[in-house]
């Protein structure tokens, strides 16, 4: 356990390729976090909330007071390439301490756009000879 008033900064790196089409996060933190993505604070932390089980809003331990990020609130954030996601957590309430989160993202595949691109050519093709003949 870290000393009251402490602020942890954990972070997660990700590459990701090609068009994304969907992402979400959910976090939980133990008292209190900021999330942040490539730079941009997407929720701050709730400081000197009162704590009563274990953290006040807008982001706590409580389902009630997990931070839901959807697509929409991710997607302008993501870029082609290296991604950082960091979480500044703050000891407030001096008992535990924590965080929990969860995400993803989803991209096409290469290998499906490979049989999405071979599908069109073969309609072409087929196409073509119908044309031809």
């Amino acid at each position: 356990m870290v000393p009251n008033g402490t602020a942890v900064t954990f972070t997660q790196t990700f590459n990701l390729s090609g068009t994304i089409t969907g992402a979400n996060l959910d976090v939980m933190a133990d008292d209190t976090a900021s999330v942040w993505l490539n730079g941009t604070e997407l929720a701050a932390a709730n400081l000197g909330g009162s704590y009563p089980t274990c953290s006040s809003l807008p982001i706590g331990c409580l389902t009630g007071t997990m931070g839901v990020f959807d697509f929409a609130e991710l997607q302008p954030y993501l870029q082609d390439g290296t991604n950082t996601l960091s979480f500044v957590v703050y000891q407030e309430a001096g008992s535990s301490y924590g965080l929990d989160y969860a995400g993803t993202v989803t991209t096409p595949e290469p290998g499906s756009l490979m049989l999405l691109g071979m599908g069109m050519f073969g309609v072409a093709l087929t196409a073509r000879r119908r044309l031809l003949n």
